[in-house]
């Protein structure tokens, strides 16, 4: 995990917003009392069964919908030869800044960016790509009546995540790897077109793309879940 300043004696090189950062975010619950049943607007003269089945519901939502997280780019090996790409990770020089493709299998434009000369630092801003939002909303129905005079009943039906809708997590931020499958084997140029990343003739001798840069594979929440419950009270 990456921890620590590209450069330790410009600090400044890595002002930039945190990777906490949520620019916008709506929380949202509800709770409505569906009107039917006795003393309400609809069927309020209803029979004592059907008032028992209709009557005395409520529904109640939560939801959450904000921004992803931003994150960084980075080269993936150690490139400016500091000798430590954990705590002190290398990011690669940056060509444009509106690299956000929004796709699953890739989410962001690794020929956005491109592998500097060895020794020297990338241009790629910390944090520069914000990753997926997130969106969920959890459903309830409760229904409360009365069993015999001191016996309650409440039954509820819980959805979470009723719309099912997948919340993804961050893509593989790495663009490079420190090695070539073809150890100085000088490509030729519609070869290096047609790589997912930018290298020139010589760096594809000795380095190559990371074939999952950008690429997301995981999930950061539940796909939809139903449960039932029931409680007694006397």
């Amino acid at each position: 995990m990456a921890v620590g300043s590209q450069n330790p004696l410009d600090r400044k090189n890595d002002r930039a917003e945190s990777g906490y950062s949520i620019r916008h975010r709506l929380t949202v619950n509800a709770i409505y009392e569906l009107p039917f049943g006795h003393g309400k607007k609809f069927l309020s003269s209803a029979s004592g069964i059907t008032n028992a089945l209709l009557g005395n519901w409520s529904i109640s939502t939560l939801g959450e919908f904000r921004d992803g997280f931003p994150f960084t780019v980075l080269a993936g090996f150690g490139i400016t030869g500091v000798g430590d790409n954990i705590h002190f990770p290398d990011r690669p020089n940056i060509l444009r800044y509106n690299a956000v493709l929004g796709r699953v299998d890739r989410w962001f434009d690794p020929r956005a960016y491109a592998l500097q000369e060895p020794g020297r630092l990338g241009t790629a801003p910390r944090t520069s790509v914000r990753g997926p939002g997130f969106s969920k909303l959890d459903l309830s129905l409760l229904k409360k009546f009365k069993a015999t005079e001191n016996v309650g009943v409440e039954f509820r039906a819980e959805f979470f995540n009723i719309l099912n809708h997948p919340n993804y997590d961050q893509p593989f931020n790495q663009v490079y790897v420190g090695y070539a499958p073809q150890f100085n084997r000088v490509p030729t140029q519609a070869e290096l077109d047609a790589l997912p990343c930018n290298l020139t003739a010589a760096q594809a001798q000795v380095h190559s793309c990371n074939p999952v840069a950008g690429v997301i594979t995981r999930t950061v929440s539940t796909p939809r879940q139903i449960q039932f419950g029931l409680k007694v009270t006397f």
